[in-house]
């Protein structure tokens, strides 16, 4: 459950990315994305989603990922709430393969 939870925002996260960097910013940095996981009648859904921009210093970037939603997947286990926080670092773009300098 925790796994799908984290496979479904990595992915919002880098698709917020790679839209500023299409926009020609220059986000870089760490930051990290806190939610809710409620798992109910066999379906895990994310709630209270929250950004800590801890250098990335892109405020566009922070309302793309609080803005983007993850749908409910399914999970195994008894009804519950787990609070989680994922940590991500975003490369520089020239770091990335095919960047020009």
């Amino acid at each position: 459950d925790v796994h799908h939870a984290s496979t479904g925002v990595s992915p919002m996260v880098y698709q917020c990315y790679q839209q500023r960097l299409a926009a020609g910013a220059r986000p870089a940095g760490r930051l990290s994305v806190g939610f809710t996981l409620i798992k109910k009648g066999g379906y895990g859904q994310l709630e209270a989603l929250s950004v800590t921009d801890e250098s990335v210093k892109d405020p566009a970037l922070m309302e793309c990922i609080r803005g983007a939603a993850v749908e409910p997947f399914p999970v195994m286990g008894d009804d519950s709430e787990i609070e989680m926080r994922i940590p991500f670092t975003l490369p520089p773009p020239e770091d990335l393969e095919g960047s020009a300098p």
